[in-house]
This record gives C-alpha cells, structure tokens and sequence, in this order.
C-alpha cells in the first residue's frame, strides 16, 4: 500500500515539476529549492514577493496602524472631556444638595425662651 502512495505521489510530483528544460540551460540559472517552485505555480496559495512589494506593503501594514493609533487618540480625548464634564455636573449636584440641607437660622421671636 505504501509503495503505491510512494509511486503515485512521485509520479505526481514529476509531472508538477517536469524539468523540459535541456541540462545546458539550467546550469546557467540558480537551481530553485521545492518552495520557489511551488510559489510560482498559479494554484499555489503563496507567491513569492520582490523587496519593493514587501516594503510597500509593510508600509500600508504601518499606515494603517497609524490610522487605528489617531482613532483611539481621539477617542481617549473625547472620553476625557466628556469625564470633565461628568465631574463638574456632580460636583454642581453635591454642591446644590449641601446648600440646600443648611438649617435656616433666624430667630424669631414668638420661640425665644424668657
């Protein structure tokens, strides 16, 4: 059973990878190892990236967080106003509620003891 997978699995991988090239011409190319040859299939879910298109996309990667960064910055201000706002009003309320549970102290004279 394992001999058969082996032969099935080799004869697949011949005819993915069939070397039509003369033996000439590839001595003068860098031989490419199994990962390069499978990224430059169209099935294949990888792709191999040059410097430029790894830069430019570390600098979108960057850009974004730069833009999640500015969000939450403003965010954060906006949480801190409102809270100055929360206090002040609580503040005004305690304030309020002191000023009016002072006792009244006139003297009138129809209780003042003789």
């Amino acid at each position: 059973m394992f001999s058969i997978f082996g032969f099935v699995g080799q004869h697949i991988y011949n005819l993915a990878f069939d070397q039509s090239v003369p033996l000439d011409a590839s001595k003068d190319q860098t031989k490419e190892n199994l990962f390069q040859r499978f990224a430059k299939r169209k099935w294949s879910p990888f792709s191999v990236l040059t410097d430029e298109q790894y830069g430019d996309m570390l600098k979108e990667k960057l850009l974004r967080l730069e833009a999640d960064i500015s969000l939450m910055d403003d965010k954060i201000a906006h949480l801190k106003v409102s809270e100055k706002n929360w206090l002040a009003a609580e503040t005004e309320k305690k304030a309020k509620a002191q000023h009016s549970e002072e006792p009244q102290h006139t003297l009138s004279t129809s209780n003042r003891p003789t």
